[in-house]
């Protein structure tokens, strides 16, 4: 089982969505609101916040309710609710989260123009070669017809969301990093013509 939902931060720029979301969240989501000092990492947490409230609602529990731990990996997990884990991102204005019963990781990425630099230092040689020649690599991988941008980030969403389910945090061996079973997806966000493009990444 697993519950996702994704959202555009700049909502709560309204007062009013503002005020209801915090009010229906935990303390400890309330001072990790509080504890940023930007407005877009403002926006950011109330948005994750907001967002793992709505999946959890799925399942008849309340944010608010819960009461936070941190594990040994430095991910979170609910103490009253332990069966139950989730996991959160955010890039530019879109947040993520996704609870589910099994341990999970999830990632987002804004699609901007890739810095070819990374090429070597996160993906394998395969990798790389699905990346300039848009060969298909797997299953997870969207239509043959993905700029180079697009499959690179594919992979880059692919990757976090792996290590943040292991809780190991950044490897210095990305390359290694690599399981044809994450469900990769494509979303949009548009505002006053302008569209912008993500990938989110769940396993």
């Amino acid at each position: 089982m697993k519950i996702f939902a994704t959202i555009d931060i700049r909502k709560f720029e309204d007062e009013k969505f503002l005020s209801d979301a915090l009010a229906n969240a935990s303390d400890f989501r309330k001072k990790k609101y509080e504890a940023m000092n930007n407005h877009q990492g403002k926006l950011q947490v109330i948005a994750n916040t907001y967002l793992l409230n709505k999946c959890l609602d799925e399942l008849n529990l309340n944010e608010k309710d819960m009461d936070y731990a941190i594990e040994k990996n430095g991910k979170l997990k609910f103490l009253n609710a332990p069966d139950i884990h989730f996991n959160l991102s955010h890039s530019k204005n879109m947040s993520l989260a996704v609870v589910s019963d099994k341990p999970v990781g999830c990632d987002i990425q804004f699609v901007d123009k890739a810095d070819e630099k990374l090429y070597d230092l996160v993906l394998s040689e395969e990798e790389k070669n699905l990346v300039v020649e848009g060969d298909i690599l797997s299953s997870y991988v969207g239509a043959s017809t993905a700029s180079p941008d697009e499959r690179f980030y594919e992979l880059w969403a692919m990757k976090e969301a792996i290590i943040k389910k292991d809780g190991t945090g950044l490897r210095d061996n990305l390359a290694d990093v690599h399981d044809d079973n994450v469900y990769i997806e494509k979303r949009f966000l548009k505002s006053y013509e302008i569209v912008e493009e993500y990938i989110l990444a769940i396993i």
